[in-house]
């Protein structure tokens, strides 16, 4: 197929016809990202042909141009800027040339753009329009109705929106079986069975998901990450825990893959690696993209909270809540409620973190996720059964440290060094040498010596020798 195109190609330019030049460049761009994931090549191409139809009349290769980049920035680098303006390109072209499939692909792209940015009230209507469209036959070509099928579940999936892909993924087949459409192969397949695996349906989530993954390997072996990630987090709630953790590694740098990684670390008790990776997950991912922070900000909450960083907690539960919100669906809210009461246990305020999670039992029960509800449900039973402990007030220096960082500061007291203090947290060097600079700061000290010399001084006083069990 690539050794055709771009003989077509060829021949387009020998003929000096320009315009058939670009169509086959848009494409030869389009599979090289989507086919081969090879995104430099791929630019390399869609910029071939916005030279070559520079000086041509307005025609439906400028609409196709536009809209594949606007798909490239949004998917690249979740870049909703240049995503939005290339859609209102692809609109004046299509309202120029009367062309319905450019219409509604241009409302698709804004769509995925706005609800990326948390204009969920937007972007939702936007592609719900373009999914009825799609399924009542005003769209024609193929492409563009699988295109715009995979947005509207791709974002009902993004924002938890778990009922809207339900009535989506059920309309799709409907369609795709009335008109011998083969929808759903792939990607989209793997979207459709994250919702299956969050609904419960496990044994539908198998199959579409082992589905997904033939499709891929026969297309697109490059995005087998879609579901392997995916099949991952089945296997973490089936309990099988090994299997989930090699498809995670494998599915790396996939988002999903590291936020899988990160819980399983959290229930090994690896607080060092999960807040190092979760961090790394949220620095790489654009403020504006809101949606697309969610599930790693629940994390990091839980994560700071398990390291006794209960401010660090309470800012990225905030964020999550604004996030939850804005998006204003069940599950998510849900979840934000989940991350208040991790915060309000770790302050000490029982009946806040009672409250919370009664909140998120609630919804978690009516958005139809029997894993999540009973998962809240189970700390909800716990935390009835905890006696209520008033936080202490710091009385020196060392009680502004994390549980972790108290860890850390005992072993400098005994003159490891960051590799050494590594093997025996089983943690990165990079995360060692991030916890040291956190104890100098808290501390305000210039030295690790000085900590360590603050730690051993602490520790005489409490009689406990020179390597401190220093107190919480």
């Amino acid at each position: 197929m690539f050794t055709a195109r771009e003989r077509a190609f060829g021949l387009y330019r020998d003929r000096g016809e320009d315009v058939g030049a670009a169509r086959a460049a848009i494409w030869l761009g389009c599979d090289h990202y989507e086919l081969r994931h090879e995104p430099a090549i791929a630019n390399g191409w869609y910029q071939r042909a916005r030279r070559l139809l520079r000086d041509a009349p307005r025609c439906v290769e400028h609409g196709w141009l536009a809209f594949q980049e606007g798909a490239y920035a949004l998917e690249v680098g979740d870049d909703t800027v240049t995503a939005k303006a290339r859609a209102a390109e692809v609109a004046r072209t299509a309202k120029q040339l009367d062309h319905s499939d450019l219409e509604f692909l241009a409302l698709a792209l804004e769509g995925l753009a706005l609800v990326t940015e948390g204009q969920i009230d937007a972007g939702m209507s936007r592609l719900d329009e373009v999914g009825v469209a799609a399924t009542a036959g005003e769209l024609r070509d193929r492409v563009a109705i699988a295109w715009s099928l995979c947005y509207l579940i791709y974002a009902c999936e993004r924002v938890r929106d778990f009922e809207r892909a339900a009535q989506w993924c059920k309309r799709a087949e409907e369609f795709a079986s009335r008109c011998m459409f083969e929808f759903g192969m792939g990607s989209c397949r793997a979207h459709y069975g994250s919702v299956l695996v969050l609904h419960g349906h496990w044994d539908a989530a198998e199959a579409e998901l082992q589905a997904a993954t033939a499709a891929l390997s026969r297309s697109r072996p490059h995005a087998l990450a879609e579901s392997a990630v995916r099949i991952g987090e089945l296997r973490r709630r089936q309990g099988r825990v090994d299997e989930a953790r090699r498809l995670f590694a494998e599915s790396l740098p996939h988002p999903l893959a590291v936020i899988g990684v990160a819980n399983l670390a959290l229930t090994d008790g690896d607080v060092g690696d999960a807040l190092e990776s979760l961090g790394d997950l949220l620095a790489a991912t654009p403020t504006p993209s809101v949606t697309q922070r969610a599930d790693a900000l629940a994390l990091l909450a839980r994560a700071h909270a398990m390291d006794g960083d209960v401010e660090s907690a309470r800012l990225a539960a905030e964020e999550l809540q604004h996030i939850a919100e804005a998006v204003a669906t069940r599950p998510l809210l849900a979840t934000a409620a989940m991350a208040a009461a991790t915060v309000a246990e770790a302050s000490a305020d029982h009946a806040g973190a009672r409250r919370h999670l009664g909140v998120a039992v609630d919804l978690f029960d009516r958005s139809g996720l029997p894993y999540e509800a009973e998962a809240a449900r189970r700390e909800l039973t716990r935390l009835r059964g905890a006696a209520p402990t008033p936080p202490v007030g710091p009385s020196s220096p060392l009680d502004r440290l994390s549980a972790r960082e108290r860890e850390v500061i005992a072993l400098l007291a005994e003159g490891l060094s960051d590799r050494e203090l590594a093997e025996r947290l089983h943690i990165s060097s990079h995360t060692a040498h991030r916890h040291v600079s956190n104890i100098l700061a808290k501390l305000g000290v210039p030295n690790r010596a000085a900590a360590a010399a603050m730690a051993a001084a602490a520790a005489t006083r409490l009689g406990r020798g020179s390597a401190p069990d220093l107190p919480r």
